[in-house]
């Protein structure tokens, strides 16, 4: 998921004056999106997709919607993650994967714990077969267990 890409949709009038929003090409919103700010090159002749889409209605205070990639290989998601993490680190957008609500609220009522294994030093990391999993120097650590 892709957070923070602003939307780029234009009007036009038709001959009774009404006006209608004509849809952002967000594929290549998004290939634009990898060079410039995730610093790949030419990602249109390595990156394939699936389905990429908006989601959910306009904002009226007209900041963007998140943006859905679905990617045609595994490998260059994890790539695309992986130069978000290292880019993205002071800026005002953010890249994640995608996951349903309530695997995310599981994994972010471990974020705490995370934190301060890092902040120990520890080798730190959530599953990424279960990503509600944390694993603290390898070793799984339950929801209801303190480090």
């Amino acid at each position: 998921m892709f957070i923070g890409i602003k939307e780029h949709s234009t009007t036009s009038v038709d001959e009774q004056g009404t006006h209608h929003d004509l849809a952002e090409n967000t594929k290549e919103v998004i290939y634009k999106f990898m060079e410039e700010e995730l610093q790949i090159r030419n990602p249109r002749d390595k990156i394939e997709f699936q389905r990429i889409h908006r989601v959910g209605k306009p904002k009226q205070d007209g900041s963007p919607r998140p943006v859905i990639a679905r990617f045609l290989r595994y490998a260059d998601r994890e790539m695309v993650l992986l130069q978000a993490r290292k880019t993205l680190k002071d800026k005002d957008f953010s890249v994640f994967e995608d996951m349903p609500k309530e695997l995310y609220e599981l994994k972010k009522s471990q974020n705490k714990k995370f934190k301060e294994a890092k902040k120990k030093g520890y080798t730190v990391y959530f599953s990424k077969k279960f990503p509600d999993k944390l694993y603290v120097n390898g070793q799984f650590i339950p929801p209801n267990e303190s480090l």
